[in-house]
Parts: structure tokens; C-alpha cells; sequence
């Protein structure tokens, strides 16, 4: 009984073992894991070896370096800090994706694969990737070499409204050439984004009545104030932000000083 090995991937199966009939026997070998991308093999071999359940004890042989093209594109991939490709495995990557901190920049890695996430160099149509972040930039961006590398940041890490609840964000990397769409989209989800805690880009937030506080906003706020009758009091709210005005979950500063600006 011969046993024949392709050394597998997690998606791949060596073919059945089975005797010769004749002194032959036809094998049929399908690889899905291409040669020659990150993280993947070099070559591919098949080995076959005598298992010895029929008593006899042939010497195992191996076949020469075997290259392996990736199939067409059907899908992008998108890898953020700490995922890496794998090639061979029903994700197609592998790593547990990062928290990020809103205003800080990191690379997010887009490429062209196929449906056993192999890396197609082929891909050269336009892509966009996007978030659920409605402050973070869109980017556009044709792909060279079916891979391109761009430096993506997220704004919002509060919910609008004065509360400290953390805020999860989807990134996706979609086909925009136009239609018809070709190539699927993929989506890295609920990244947890954590406010700035720099000391040096800290700063004060006032909300007026009629004023909600809207994190990742350019202005930190929406709405406008109600106007105040003489002799009304009212209360204003107070608080410590980073750059992109996220709430820290700080109790400082100590006293705040609220300066009354009569403007005639």
C-alpha cells in the first residue's frame, strides 16, 4: 500500500492510500496553497512512501520542486498591526488585532487573493478602505502589485454624549473600480479605540445647553446653544479631552477656572 504526502495546509488533504494494481496506481494531487508569497512555501513536493500493511518495504521517493500559481482574484484582504498573512488556513490570516489610539496613524495592508486567500500580484484595480469611524478619512487607492500599504487613522473613541463607554471599529477594504464589483471585501472587526492620553495634547471642552459633545468631530460638538433668560441660571459642562475631543477618564485638573465673557 503506498501512502503519498504533499506535506498539506489546513485546507489541503494528502490523497487516499491505496495499493498498486500492475506495479501502478494514478494519484490525483490538488494543491491550494501557492509557492512563492509571505508566509507561504517556497515549493510544494509529493512524497510517497510504502506503509507496509501489505508486508513489503519499498523505499520512499520524492518528486522534484513543484511551482504553484495562485488562482484568479475573487476577494481582497486587509491586515491591520499584529494579523499577518496565512496563506493555507480558512482565515487566510493569523494574530489578535490591537487596540488603537484615536489620532495616532498605523498601516493597514490591503491585497488581492484568491478563494484560498493566496496573494495574486495581478490585482490592479482601484480599492477603498473604510470604517465605521464617521471622522476617520476614506482612502482610495489602485493597487500595484496586488498589495498597497497605506497609514489609516482612526478619530472617535467615545459615543457622542459626555459618557466614558468605549467605542468599536470596524475597518473593510472593498473593490471601487466601479461596477460590475469583482473582487469581495473583507472587514476587521470591533477594533477598540482608546483616547489619546498624551499629557502635552490634553485639553478643556466646554458644552453648553442645546450642545452635545460628538468625539472625533472636527469642532468636538453639535448643536446649537439655547439661547439663556436674564436672571436664569444654568449649568455647563466640563471636560477633559484629548486632541480629537475623546472624554479621559482623568480627575484633573484640580479647579477649573469658568471665565463669564460679556461680548459688547
Amino acid at each position: 500500500k503506498v501512502a503519498v504526502n504533499i506535506t498539506p495546509y489546513s485546507i489541503e488533504m494528502n490523497p487516499i492510500s491505496a495499493t498498486l494494481t500492475n506495479g501502478a496506481r494514478t494519484f490525483g494531487i490538488n494543491y491550494l496553497v501557492s509557492t512563492g508569497q509571505t508566509n507561504g512555501p517556497a515549493s510544494r513536493y509529493v512524497g510517497v512512501s510504502d506503509s507496509g500493511e501489505t508486508g513489503t518495504s519499498y523505499p520512499p521517493d520524492t518528486s522534484p520542486a513543484i511551482s504553484v500559481n495562485p488562482a484568479d482574484i475573487t476577494r481582497l484582504q486587509i491586515l491591520v498591526p499584529n494579523e499577518s498573512a496565512a496563506p493555507g488556513t480558512t482565515q487566510g490570516k493569523s494574530g489578535v488585532v490591537q487596540s488603537r489610539t484615536a489620532g495616532i496613524a498605523f498601516n493597514v495592508t490591503v491585497r488581492s487573493c484568491d478563494a484560498y486567500w493566496n496573494h495574486n500580484t495581478s490585482g490592479d484595480r482601484q480599492i477603498k478602505i473604510v470604517s465605521t469611524d464617521q471622522y476617520a478619512s476614506v482612502i482610495t487607492e489602485s493597487l500595484a502589485i496586488g498589495q498597497t500599504i497605506k497609514q489609516f487613522t482612526l478619530r472617535r473613541a467615545r459615543p457622542t454624549g459626555n459618557t466614558l463607554d468605549t467605542v468599536y471599529t470596524d475597518i473593510t477594504a472593498q473593490d471601487d473600480s466601479g461596477s460590475p464589483v469583482l473582487w469581495s471585501s473583507q472587514t476587521v472587526s470591533a477594533i477598540e479605540v482608546s483616547p489619546d492620553s498624551d499629557p502635552s495634547k490634553r485639553k478643556l471642552q466646554v458644552v453648553m445647553p442645546g450642545q452635545t459633545s460628538e468625539p472625533g468631530h472636527p469642532a468636538g460638538i453639535t448643536g446649537s446653544i439655547t439661547p439663556r433668560a436674564a436672571g436664569s441660571g444654568f449649568n455647563v459642562t466640563i471636560n477633559a479631552v484629548d486632541a480629537n475631543w475623546n472624554r479621559l477618564a482623568v480627575d484633573e485638573p484640580t479647579q477649573v477656572q469658568v471665565t463669564l465673557i460679556d461680548d459688547t
